[in-house]
């Protein structure tokens, strides 16, 4: 058998080469015989993991073996026993298999001159390689640059050996790899970059960053080491995390890090390089400097007196961390000449007379310091204006000089100084001479003053009127108002004038009355020399009780051409119109909603007979609601009626029900309809049911409109309409639902009604989000989070003349189109849950305490009263004890009163006025006489009762006759007091 080629070693430089191995007979017989056919044996294979593909007498070597020593067999199966047999051992390399490893390993092939004294290399195979056995390859260290041996410290030979001494070098390699057996053989050369740095080359550098940045800046900032080319060398291994949360930051292309907005500068960064074993670390720090808050100053004096020494002006930046912007420099420039002079100069240096420097920055749009100094020899000045005037108003164009000068003259002409007026402490006009006449409309402080004299100046006030200026009452042109309502004031068009007393404004008002709306004129001036207004401006004044809805005509059988009907306020209201709407019950073909109107559908359109509509207007504004029917071509009475008959007002324990020739219908074809109900309350039905309590729904105090319907052939026929009012007494609110969606309203509802002078309102204290007034009812705020909340609902307001405040607290969940549930959510609302039962704790301990105090307070008042009981035994009556009585006190409001409430008050008054005198006599008689224990009883009881009947009879107006009988034998009683009791009688 022969072995074609007959080779130990196959190298491979790419992985699609293959390379194919024959087996046959000296003579070729298999070529004339087939029973002569050589096959090679798998069996005879070493490694069954990595297999050649064997085709007959040919094997097959392909990227499907691994790289090491195989080995087969080849024989001629047929000749069994008497075949000759071949066994051919070769060894398979991938070129681009082989990996070259340096020793000791090192990530990125970083060695530390400080530990490193010999670096070597090894053949490193992939790690699928690991069940066979690997070629016998040597690996040897070379250079052909002679880069690195030339340098001192180092020496390349199969190895590199790396003195301590040696400085800082990158170098490329080469690996030449090798058979063991024979080191000429050259098998393949791969190419490593080595780096040798010290510990201070490691160390991460900024460059280019400055300590300070404005708010608007935008920059990048390249993170590398202070050996830069190795940086670049490993740019990937760079990046950039946030210091407080330690996570990678998103705005960054490493090794750069990329500040865009005010939020990514506001945020603190470190910068991270990581290979391997070696790690580095370095925060980045920089102050932020609104540009805007930027400015310059000195603390310099603006005159100095000539010869004196020592003396620096210094421009000053703030906040100082400006000095560390990126292209800001500044300093003090000499005017007009424009040289540039140091941030500090020294007096001594300059002449006598006035400086002009301006500190600037030619590179920013911060705003010039300009400053003026005078080197002189006289400091007692002072400021004079010419003419001397007091405040005055002028008209818009008025010419008036006034002038501006130094004080004394000789002081004048030695300086010559630059005297200039300040206007409103902003403005500057650099001439001692201002024509007011320049000035437009407004209030001026004018200020005369000289860049010589420090904080020495003198003002001069006046006020600069337009033409067009005059007296206004309305801007909104709205002329109804209601009673309880702000009413339009005087005032100026120029709304600067109205911040001045000088322009005050003089007003009077009269009023005519029509029924129950009052006319009201309001008639304002002014006056003052030649700027003379006035203004006269009319409005209606109505009580909210008083207000109507009135339609242009009611409802009724129309044969011909339809007409407008037009729904509005008595008196009317311009400015409240879009809050006129009609609501509707029963659609008519022939009408048509339009703002406040019904109107035609169709002009000149002829009626049909027997068609019905009905309809609702409704004004509803704050606590106002108003409504008025109008039912068009309505049908004969209906059989169904609304039970109870005629009821306006209804409770919770009402049971309203639908009433069929005078029995209650249990017909399918019969339902109680509620169609309209208070505020924004739409329809609910109560399908297939003749009858609600309004105890089983949860409603809202107000007017309901309901009416039974008849269904006939599918067609609903209505009844008539009712309107009735739901009362019920104050409660605590309830929250209309516990999910809040967006920018859905928070309601609080509550079933008392009427609602006038009350409120309804929801709240929370949850750090996470707030609720706040949107229109007429509630939302969230627009920058709070999703989540749980506490919402506390408060009803507050007076029922039957007695104020009352419910509040109660609900849980509710807040989510929205863009809710994402996050864990971090959930640890805010979880710590806001924390901190919410901390309070409540906290506030319970708090309530527990001051119970206690205002126990002790009680004990110790009663304590005192029974030591004044005790010590007045023995003291005579006096009617100064009245006051200290420990009494029932009653306020009452005397302008609420009415002519005969007065009456009643000072009959009640002299009724006990004139049963205290009898007592009073009656004791002086009985002086000696001891009291009765039952006569301080009988007193109170007689006082009581007569009180109490004269308040029965007096306000509720009963018969005084059947009040004395009611009384009977109690109030004729004679009653005694003993002066020595009088503070136990209350």
């Amino acid at each position: 058998l022969v072995i074609k080629p007959n080779e130990t070693l196959f190298l491979f430089d790419n992985l699609e080469d293959s390379k194919i191995i024959t087996c046959s007979t000296t003579k070729k017989l298999e070529e004339k015989y087939a029973f002569f056919q050589p096959e090679w044996n798998q069996s005879m294979v070493d490694f069954m993991k990595s297999v050649a593909i064997i085709e007959g007498p040919k094997l097959k070597i392909s990227s499907k073996l691994l790289d090491g020593k195989f080995c087969y067999g080849c024989a001629i199966p047929k000749m069994l026993n008497a075949s000759p047999f071949k066994r051919h051992c070769f060894t398979v390399v991938f070129k681009k298999r082989l990996q070259v490893e340096l020793l000791p390993q090192r990530q990125g092939n970083i060695f530390p001159i400080e530990t490193t004294r010999n670096v070597s290399c090894r053949i490193k195979y992939d790690n699928t390689s690991v069940d066979r056995i690997p070629p016998q390859l040597n690996c040897s260290l070379t250079e052909k640059t002679d880069f690195l041996s030339k340098m001192p410290g180092y020496m390349v030979n199969g190895s590199i050996q790396v003195d301590p001494s040696a400085k800082r070098a990158a170098a490329d390699i080469d690996a030449e790899i090798m058979e063991a057996s024979d080191p000429s053989s050259g098998i393949s050369t791969k190419q490593v970059r080595v780096w040798f740095a010290r510990e201070k080359d490691l160390e991460i550098d900024f460059p280019g960053a400055h300590g300070a940045y404005a708010t608007t800046s935008t920059f990048d900032q390249l993170c590398t080491f202070k050996w830069v080319e190795l940086g670049d060398a490993f740019r990937q291994n760079f990046t950039w995390k946030n210091s407080k949360n330690n996570r990678t930051v998103k705005n960054q292309n490493p090794p750069k890090l990329l500040v865009q907005n005010k939020m990514e500068l506001e945020t603190s960064y470190f910068c991270e390089f990581s290979v391997g074993n070696i790690t580095r670390t370095r925060n980045l720090e920089y102050k932020i400097v609104d540009m805007d808050k930027l400015k310059f100053s000195t603390r310099a004096k603006q005159l100095y007196t000539a010869g004196n020494k020592n003396f620096t002006i210094t421009c000053d930046v703030d906040p100082k961390e400006a000095e560390f912007l990126p292209n800001f420099s500044y300093g003090w420039y000499e005017e007009p000449n424009g040289r540039r002079m140091p941030k500090t100069i020294e007096v001594e240096n300059y002449d006598f007379g006035a400086h002009h420097m301006v500190c600037n920055s030619p590179n920013s749009k911060v705003s010039k310091l300009k400053w003026t100094f005078y080197v002189v020899n006289l400091t007692n000045m002072e400021m004079e204006i010419e003419p001397a005037a007091s405040d005055k108003v002028y008209k818009e164009g008025t010419k008036m000089i006034v002038v501006c000068r130094v004080s004394p003259a000789e002081v004048r002409k030695s300086l010559q100084p630059n005297i200039f007026w300040q206007i409103n402490a902003t403005a500057r006009v650099n001439d001692a001479v201002l024509n007011l006449a320049t000035l437009r409309e407004g209030a001026y402080q004018l200020q005369c003053k000289t860049d010589a004299t420090g904080d020495i100046s003198k003002t001069l006030s006046v006020y600069i009127v337009s033409s067009k200026a005059k007296l206004i009452v309305s801007t909104d042109n709205k002329t109804t108002f209601l009673r309880n309502e702000p009413q339009p004031q005087c005032k100026w068009s120029s709304e600067w004038m109205n911040k001045h007393s000088i322009f005050g404004i003089t007003g009077s008002s009269s009023s005519e009355y029509d029924g129950a709306v009052e006319y009201r004129t309001i008639t304002c001036a002014y006056s003052r020399r030649d700027l003379k207004r006035n203004a006269t401006y009319q409005v209606s004044l109505v009580a909210r009780e008083n207000i109507k809805l009135r339609l242009t005509y009611n409802g009724q059988a129309f044969t011909r051409n339809v007409r407008s009907v037009e729904c509005k306020t008595y008196p009317d209201f311009s400015s409240e119109t879009s809050k006129v709407r009609w609501v509707v019950v029963q659609n008519h073909t022939h009408f048509k909603i339009d703002g406040n109107k019904l109107v035609p559908a169709a002009q000149d359109q002829t009626i049909l007979q027997h068609q019905y509509g009905s309809y609702i207007c409704v004004f509803e504004r704050k606590d106002i609601f108003l409504t008025q029917v109008f039912v068009v071509l309505t049908l004969a009475q209906s059989p169904v009626v609304l039970k109870p008959e005629n009821v306006t007002v209804i409770d919770k324990n009402t049971l309203l029900y639908c009433s069929f020739d005078g029995k209650a219908s249990v017909t399918e074809n019969v339902h109680l309809d509620i169609f309209l109900g208070p505020r924004r309350h739409t329809s609910q039905k109560t399908t297939k049911s003749t009858q609600l309590s309004f105890d089983e729904v949860t409603v809202l105090g107000g007017r309901y409109f309901v009416t039974c319907v008849v269904n006939t052939q599918g067609q609903p026929l209505w009844a008539n309409i009712h309107e009735v009012d739901f009362y019920d007494n104050p409660d605590y609110p309830i929250l209309e639902k516990d999910h809040i969606y967006g920018s859905e309203p928070v309601n609080c509802m509550n079933r008392a009604f009427p609602v006038f002078g009350r409120v309804l309102k929801a709240e929370t204290d949850d750090e996470n989000g707030a609720i706040e007034e949107c229109g007429d009812s509630y939302c969230f705020a627009t920058f709070s989070v999703y989540g749980y909340y506490n919402i506390q609902c408060t009803f507050e307001g007076v029922h039957k003349a007695v104020g009352f405040t419910f509040i109660k607290t609900y849980n509710a969940t807040y989510s929205g189109p863009e809710y994402v549930p996050s864990m971090s959510r959930g640890n805010k609302v979880e710590g806001s849950f924390k901190i919410f039962f901390f309070v409540e704790c906290l506030i319970f301990l708090l309530l527990i305490v001051i119970f206690t105090i205002l126990a002790a307070s009680e004990q110790k008042k009663r304590v005192e009263q029974q030591a004044m009981r005790a010590t007045q035994k023995s003291r005579d009556f006096k009617r100064s004890v009245l006051k200290d009585l420990d009494g029932q006190y009653v306020n009452v409001n005397m302008l609420e009163f009415t002519k005969n409430d007065h009456l009643r008050l000072v009959a009640m008054t002299t009724l006990f006025d004139g049963c205290y005198d009898q007592f009073a006599k009656k004791e002086k008689k009985d002086s000696e006489k001891v009291i009765q224990p039952e006569t301080a009883s009988n007193y109170r009881v007689t006082m009581r009762r007569a009180l109490t009947k004269l308040l029965n009879d007096g306000f509720n107006q009963s018969d005084s006759s059947s009040s004395d009988a009611q009384d009977g034998p109690e109030t004729s009683m004679k009653v005694t007091r003993n002066g020595n009791n009088s503070a136990n009688y209350k």
